[in-house]
């Protein structure tokens, strides 16, 4: 058996997903107790959508378009999306919990920032190498 497979075994024993965050089912694949009685027809669908862990699951919803269509996709009224929203975030501490309840300011966009004035000046230079470069007959 290899380190890798090592490791990832160990985590999922634990309930560690393969990013780090709380897994909502056993290793069997059922959702978590501490998820209601809901949780075994909601956990499902949300490992459909490739939510996995409890952070990711609260990182979504706290989106407001994303945390809408979250919604309407597990068909879920307003109190009991907010329930069991409760009950995901209830899997986390508190601090890890506060962290992935709030999404990242707009102006970072999509997480990527602004190329600097140093990356701007490599990226024209290479463009005018490229263009200077004759073509090469095959």
């Amino acid at each position: 058996m290899s380190n890798n497979t090592t490791e990832s075994s160990t985590t999922e024993a634990a309930g560690i997903s393969g990013f780090g965050g709380h897994l909502l089912s056993t290793e069997d694949g059922h959702a978590l107790p501490a998820l209601g009685t809901d949780g075994a027809a909601l956990v499902p669908r949300l490992l459909a959508l490739g939510l996995e862990d409890a952070e990711q699951v609260i990182a979504v919803a706290s989106i407001a378009e994303a945390r809408a269509e979250l919604q309407r996709v597990l068909g879920l009224k307003d109190q009991p999306f907010q329930r069991f929203l409760d009950q995901v975030q209830g899997l986390l501490p508190a601090s890890r919990a506060a962290v992935f309840n709030t999404p990242s300011p707009k102006d970072l966009g999509l997480g990527v920032r602004a190329p600097t004035p140093e990356m701007l000046a490599a990226a024209a230079t290479s463009a005018e190498v490229e263009r200077d470069m004759e073509a090469v007959a095959l």
